[in-house]
């Protein structure tokens, strides 16, 4: 097996899209402390932004499908042959 180089691995992303967004808040109610943090990259949002509009749209088929009016002469609950 031959010895890898610097070269022969990726190379980590520059510019815009390596850059880190870091976020904490801290909540303290009584004797109950709770502390958050997230880390993420402009990459990592957009993939969330997809899967977020991707189940929004999919909740709002099931929910048109399942309140529209069947048209009176469709019995849905009829067997097929």
């Amino acid at each position: 097996m031959a010895h890898k180089t610097k070269n022969d691995y990726k190379e980590a992303p520059t510019g815009v899209m390596r850059d880190r967004s870091h976020a904490a808040v801290e909540l303290k109610v009584g004797p109950v402390a709770l502390r958050a943090e997230a880390d993420s990259t402009p990459a990592g949002l957009l993939a969330v932004g997809g899967l977020v509009s991707g189940i929004l749209l999919s909740v709002a088929v099931v929910v048109w499908s399942s309140t529209r009016k069947l048209r009176d002469d469709i019995d849905p609950y009829a067997r097929k042959r």
